[in-house]
């Protein structure tokens, strides 16, 4: 067992000369076993061993016989240790967590909070990296599931990763080790114990490397995933346009996105990074994902977030420039020549008859209900029918400017002038409006 350490070290370089490691040392047989493992290899790999337990009040007097235990254990090899006491059941009524997860947490909070702890090992072993894969695999994880343990994530470690629990408890009989026993471990209540009390043992039966070859499995899913995330990595940083994207493997796509909800802080589950992956190959489109968040495609570009929500706007008309929160009009008022252009540019230039239109128009964003009857269209549409007809985004929708008075619609942005307000052969004064970078 220590060569399997030594090398599992040396191999990825877990930790380095002059290094300090502390050991989570609840007093089980798998962190003893490791305690003592590296407080023995502490010369050979010239590091500082120091331990931390953390006692959760779960078990009454269990848990106090093995804080106890811990602390005799580590005065009898010198090794410094530092004592936690929390209230798991406080703290798992107040974040409304399970027990197990709860306890996690602390643990970890309690390892963080640590000062020149330097790296933390915990004693994961081989066949806890087995239980974790089967674990996953159960609940329909993925490639990421597979790799079931991590042998390192930032400063945590797990040197035992690669150490069956046989080889453990061989380890501590030869060593004449004691340890103590945790009664939770034996109940099936938790989903973890069934399958190392019913499931481990027959899989074992049936294939006797049945850990190798989990491991093996792990080790070749957390290569195959480092690539691919890396791959989406780069693409993310790169700022990469729809078109590239979307020549990417969909494993690819999918880390993509992950990364880019992680980012901001969105949690995803399965159904929305399905929904979002199709928003993404289809270039458009745009679907819903938690905490009112939304994956949606804008100008060409992947969009996460909360959409702006629409501001209405409402402007006098006159002369100059007219700036709304999404756009800048510049508006001129001409007299009309007598060989006039009557151009309705749908995008950057649109005459209106000025005289034909009320004293009290004003530029605005569209509202329910209205309509206009275009010029050379020979009928009327709500504006909302021809929204829809131009395929025209609904975040798009809000952002786009209209002419109107109380009765009506003279004008549309990107739809050019009414029939109403057209300019014609009697026209005199044109209203010429025109999108502008300009500012007041």
């Amino acid at each position: 067992m220590i060569d399997k350490i030594l090398d599992t070290i040396w191999e990825h370089k877990l930790l380095h000369s002059g290094d300090t490691v502390t050991v989570a040392l609840s007093g089980g047989a798998d962190s003893v076993a490791l305690t003592h493992a590296l407080f023995v290899l502490s010369q050979t790999l010239q590091i500082t061993v120091k331990a931390v337990h953390v006692n959760h009040c779960l078990r009454g007097a269990e848990s106090d016989r093995d804080m106890a235990f811990v602390k005799d254990f580590c005065d009898n090899l010198a090794i410094p240790l530092k004592i936690f006491m929390i209230d798991i059941h406080k703290i798992a009524a107040d974040t409304k967590q399970g027990i197990e997860l709860a306890a996690r947490n602390a643990r970890y909070a309690c390892f963080a909070s640590l000062d020149d702890a330097g790296k933390i090992a915990t004693a994961h072993n081989q066949d806890d990296l087995a239980e974790t894969v089967l674990l996953n695999l159960i609940r329909g994880s993925g490639t990421n599931g597979m790799q079931g343990i991590p042998l390192q994530r930032d400063h945590i470690i797990r040197p035992l990763l690669y150490v069956s629990r046989d080889e453990i408890m061989q380890y501590l009989k030869d060593n004449h080790l004691s340890f103590v026993l945790d009664s939770s471990n034996i109940s099936d209540i938790y989903t973890r114990n069934k399958i190392r009390h019913h499931v481990m043992p027959v899989l074992k039966q049936i294939n006797p490397a049945f850990l190798q070859s989990v491991t093996a499995l792990s080790r070749n899913a957390a290569e195959d995933e480092a690539f691919i995330q890396k791959t989406a990595d780069a693409l993310l940083r790169s700022g990469a346009s729809l078109q590239q994207l979307q020549m990417q493997p969909v494993p690819v796509l999918k880390r993509y996105i992950k990364s880019l909800c992680k980012g901001i802080g969105v949690p995803l589950e399965s159904k929305h990074l399905q929904q979002a992956l199709q928003v993404l190959i289809a270039g458009k489109g745009k679907c819903q994902l938690p905490n009112d968040n939304f994956f949606w495609i804008e100008k060409q570009t992947v969009r996460v977030g909360r959409p702006l929500k629409a501001e209405p706007f409402c402007l006098p008309l006159k002369e100059g420039i007219c700036a709304t929160p999404y756009q800048t009009y510049r508006i001129k008022i001409i007299e009309k020549k007598d060989e006039f252009e009557n151009v309705h540019n749908l995008l950057f230039k649109n005459q209106i008859d000025y005289d034909k239109i009320s004293a009290c128009s004003v530029l605005r964003s569209k509202r329910d209900g209205d309509s206009i009857r275009l010029w050379n269209r020979k009928c009327t549409k709500s504006l909302k029918k021809l929204f829809n007809e131009q395929k025209i985004p609904c975040d798009d929708r809000f952002r786009l400017a209209v002419i109107a008075d109380e009765t009506q619609v003279f004008w549309c942005e990107r739809f050019g002038v009414s029939e109403t307000a057209a300019v014609s052969e009697t026209t005199k004064k044109i209203l010429l409006i025109e999108i502008t970078n300009e500012q007041e």
